[in-house]
């Protein structure tokens, strides 16, 4: 009979582990409720199962049920009082009540018991942080970072946090950049770095980092810049939404919110600039003109603005006004490689090509993978009548970009050109599978009609 049982319970706890291997599949694919039916079947068929106890009140923490996480982290503990997990993930149930002195607590015991471990100092020092307990966070994140690689990035950013709340932002910026070097999809680090890179008046830099952080996670990013509440005397707040704004491609709001920066300041010049950007991107270039005007009277040496300005005065035909402002923004950043691709661009409009391939060609130099100024010297080479080099950029440009319908369409009109019927058919449909559109689609399917006749 003893042997029957024995067998029995051997039995049972087999079947319990099977469940519970279940419940971490169904956990890790992100299907919380058949994970905790999965831990349920494992603990009723092992009462003794303190892991399905943890798993279990792990996905009652993410389901948001802490109290039921709670209960099953009490069990667990019950069950081995010398477990150290089981009072780090209690104190985060805690945590997320929003009492931190447990919390806390039970993170003391959970180093007590295991003073390796780093998840426990990590925990700990977010909960000295929600304090305010600054220097007890930081300590805490210093010993995590130390012991283990296990969420260094996010130990990192916090500490970042910490500094930045005691007014050391050199620190801070070191911080958010050893977080950003170990995962760069950390959006929050980029955004934090933004705020201190504004404190410390490094506006491009924090534009770009609030423009990174959008990249990653346009909704996590856009949540934390409406919920900025603007000074209403206090224009770099509404520089950091207006350009959070352009970014997201609201340009009605960064265009309001640009607006209230001039209205604070009207000798801010970013903001006229900004402003700039997002008319001009609404198609109202003349106001986007003016606004570059005044970015460049408040700031002559702000290259961006005149090339931006160019590209305004060439999009109203005026080439000529251009190139002067593609001129002096090449004057003033000789490494610009647009400045020199979109000059070629009004020369050519202009007729003189062989000044468009010589600014192509330093654009190229520039950037060896600038798939458009190759286009652009393979159309001028085109019309030159130069077909081999014509070619050879325009296969360049799609070595680079394959999605680039434009090339394709020119690479076909070239090879009909020169009586490669074959590959020109192939490159004019290739260019309509793309999406190809308006007149060159016209011209691309006219040109098929005729070789394919």
């Amino acid at each position: 009979t003893a042997l029957v049982i024995s067998l029995t319970a051997a039995c049972g706890q087999m079947q319990a582990l099977q469940h519970h291997y279940r419940g971490m599949e169904y956990e890790e694919q992100g299907q919380l409720d058949l994970a905790i039916e999965e831990y349920t079947r494992a603990i009723a068929l092992d009462p003794q199962l303190i892991a399905a106890y943890n798993n279990r009140g792990l996905v009652y923490l993410d389901k948001g049920d802490i109290e039921r996480a709670i209960q099953d982290f009490d069990t667990a503990i019950e069950l081995d009082p010398q477990l150290a997990p089981s009072y780090s993930n209690r104190g985060n149930a805690y945590s997320d009540l929003g009492d931190l002195d447990r919390a806390i607590d039970d993170y003391d015991k959970a180093i007590d018991l295991d003073p390796q471990y780093a998840l426990a100092f990590y925990n700990r020092g977010n909960a000295y942080l929600s304090q305010g307990a600054l220097s007890q966070a930081i300590a805490d994140y210093d010993q995590a970072i130390a012991l283990t690689p296990l969420r260094v990035a996010d130990a990192y950013h916090n500490r970042g946090l910490a500094y930045y709340e005691l007014g050391d932002l050199d620190q801070a910026i070191a911080d958010y950049d050893q977080a950003i070097n170990i995962d760069p999809e950390l959006a929050f680090a980029y955004l934090n770095r933004g705020v201190v890179l504004t404190a410390q008046g490094n506006l491009d830099r924090a534009i770009a980092d609030y423009e990174q952080a959008i990249a990653i996670d346009p909704q996590l990013a856009m949540a934390y810049f409406q919920n900025i509440t603007c000074d209403p005397q206090d224009p770099v707040a509404y520089l950091i939404r207006g350009t959070a704004f352009y970014a997201q491609g609201n340009l009605d709001q960064a265009i309001y919110d640009f607006g209230q920066v001039i209205v604070i300041d009207p000798q801010y010049a970013e903001a006229y600039y900004g402003r700039g950007l997002a008319f001009f991107d609404r198609g109202d270039l003349d106001q986007a003109i003016v606004d570059y005007d005044q970015t460049i009277v408040l700031d002559p040496e702000f290259a961006l603005a005149y090339y931006n300005r160019g590209l305004a005065h060439s999009h109203t035909g005026d080439e000529n006004l251009a190139i002067e402002d593609y001129d002096q923004a090449i004057a003033l950043d000789p490494h610009f490689a647009p400045a020199y691709r979109d000059r070629g661009v009004s020369y050519a409009v202009l007729g003189e090509i062989d000044r468009a391939i010589v600014d192509f060609d330093e654009a190229i130099t520039l950037d060896p993978l600038y798939a458009e100024a190759f286009h652009n010297r393979g159309i001028a080479h085109t019309i030159t009548g130069q077909y081999d080099q014509a070619l050879d950029d325009l296969s360049r440009t799609i070595e680079i970009d394959a999605s680039t319908a434009g090339a394709y369409m020119m690479r076909g009109m070239v090879y009909a050109e020169i009586g490669q019927q074959e590959e020109a058919i192939a490159d004019l449909q290739t260019a309509l599978e793309l999406g190809l559109e308006g007149q060159a689609a016209e011209m691309t399917e006219d040109l098929l009609d005729e070789l394919t006749r």
